[in-house]
């Protein structure tokens, strides 16, 4: 083989490589189950920011029927799960900048709100907290 088809072997092999990287890590990103509909009703009661690497809430949380706006505030795609009580939660992944709202009814007890893309809840995306009645 020669210098000048041993190149072209080496660089079709880099494109192949990139190429499989980058679907892969599309496809990462899109594993995130889509679970709960935006809801329909009124303000949001509070925010619920998503960024890296955290979960920050404007307010506290109460008691009762909640209307969450849920906004990306980073860069990487984000999810919000809530689990807890009988509360199952979840919005749709959100890329950076977008946001939607989730309606949930929380009874007395402890909740976590996460974020379920593979790694993000374990590098720090995951905020506990304990409603009482």
């Amino acid at each position: 083989m020669t210098g000048r088809h041993a190149g072209r072997l080496v660089l079709g092999a880099i494109g192949l490589v990139v190429g499989l990287a980058a679907g892969s890590a599309a496809a990462f990103y899109h594993q995130a189950p889509q679970m709960t509909q935006p809801a329909q009703m009124g303000e949001a009661s509070l925010t619920v920011d998503l960024f890296e690497w955290g979960v920050s809430l404007s307010a506290e949380l109460k008691v009762g029927d909640q209307t969450l706006l849920v906004r990306n505030t980073g860069s990487y795609p984000h999810a919000l799960t809530i689990t807890g009580g009988s509360v199952v939660a979840q919005s749709g992944t959100l890329r950076g900048g977008q946001e939607t709202t989730m309606a949930v009814k929380l009874e007395p007890g402890q909740y976590e709100l996460y974020c379920p893309i593979p790694g993000h809840r374990e590098a720090g995306m995951l905020t506990v907290v304990s409603l009482q009645g």
